[in-house]
């Protein structure tokens, strides 16, 4: 855990973070946007389309940045010993 703390501190990764919550901040904002017009009673034209592709863009980009951060040991899976976040990230990586 102390070493998954360091990795937080780096500026580059601190960099990635932030990028990723921009992202995923985005992607919320685009499908409350198309909830709220289905909401409203209004037609969807592109809206719950690009919600749904910025979404799943948003995630992959996501799970390449932690498996960049954490490098080989973010591909192990949670038996194995040492594994990061209890191997979570491998195994939705793939």
């Amino acid at each position: 855990m102390a070493k998954l703390r360091r990795l937080a501190e780096a500026p580059v990764v601190r960099a990635k973070l932030a990028q990723a919550a921009i992202e995923i901040e985005t992607s919320r904002m685009l499908l409350h946007r198309a909830a709220s017009l289905v909401q409203a009673g209004k037609p969807l034209t592109h809206e719950s389309s690009l919600g749904k592709v910025v979404a799943d863009e948003v995630g992959n980009r996501l799970f390449e940045a932690g498996m960049e951060v954490l490098g080989m040991s973010g591909q192990l899976m949670a038996a194995s010993t040492g594994t990061p976040l209890r191997g979570t990230l491998a195994r939705l990586y793939l």
